[in-house]
């Protein structure tokens, strides 16, 4: 076999394993429900064995304990599963709008992946995958191999072996990287095809998630390129000037120090 027959048989087999463990997971979620409704029956079933006894005890002319604790047992379930119905009906109703509004939006999906791919819609993937690579290599992206990452040719969303990427699969650091990678990419896209992007691209605190100083000095280097070809980049921290001119190094930039609110009152305002 080829190189590109093992990696594909390997990428078969691992998604072959991911389905397989996703049904483990469903088996799983049921048979803990399944649990916490056997453990209900439980606590049922002794709180009718101690209405029983006391029922044995007690004045044979009183009425029946275990059917009085029962009668309130149910009324109380009674009362939970009506809680539950309105919460179902409420959500059906909220639901219900976004329902019809993902069959339109997967019915025009479907007719847009049904479409055979042009060469330059697969040139436009492949100049965005490769952009989206070298940049998580360069910010220090660890939570799995920067080549492993690729673009979906139907969602446009970032993938790897075919599987989209969740966020619970990365760090929180590597997923502000993966973000800064995808925003870039598709700025940076706009420098070789014809696409609708407006050639700005804003940060609001970008050092979120405890993101090195490297990587970020490895942000501001990649976004070095935007003015050359009549882009802009817009970058907002609380960092002090101090601190921003050591992770700027040789990187040219505007900066303005708002010193407070960049958002003020107007002093002529009387409210």
């Amino acid at each position: 076999m080829t190189l590109e027959d093992n990696k594909r048989l390997l990428d078969e087999e691992r998604q072959t394993f991911m389905a397989v463990r996703a049904d483990a997971e469903r088996v799983l979620m049921a048979s803990g429900e399944r649990v916490v409704g056997l453990r209900r029956e439980i606590e049922d079933a002794r709180a009718d064995v101690r209405a029983l006894k006391a029922t044995l005890t007690q004045n044979a002319k009183a009425p029946s304990r275990a059917i009085i604790e029962r009668q309130v047992r149910l009324a109380q379930r009674i009362e939970q599963l009506e809680g539950v119905l309105d919460e179902v009906v409420t959500l059906d109703a909220t639901l219900g709008p976004l329902a019809l509004e993902n069959r339109r939006l997967q019915g025009q999906l479907a007719r847009v992946s049904g479409e055979r791919p042009t060469d330059d819609d697969r040139a436009r993937l492949s100049a965005l995958e490769a952009s989206i690579r070298q940049q998580l290599n360069a910010y220090g992206f660890l939570s799995v191999p920067a080549d492993e990452v690729g673009i979906a040719p139907d969602s446009y969303m970032p993938v790897r072996f075919g599987e989209p990427i969740r966020p619970k699969d990365l760090s929180a650091s590597d997923n502000v990287r993966l973000i800064w990678a995808y925003l870039i990419g598709l700025l940076e896209l706009a420098r070789r095809f014809d696409t609708p992007h407006p050639g700005l691209v804003v940060f609001d605190e970008p050092g979120q998630q405890e993101v090195s100083d490297e990587s970020l000095t490895a942000l501001f280097e990649q976004l070095a390129a935007t003015a050359a070809h009549n882009q802009q980049a817009i970058i907002a921290t609380s960092k002090k000037r101090a601190e921003l001119t050591a992770l700027l190094g040789a990187v040219s930039a505007v900066r303005n120090d708002f010193g407070g609110h960049v958002l003020k009152q107007d002093p002529r305002s009387r409210t």
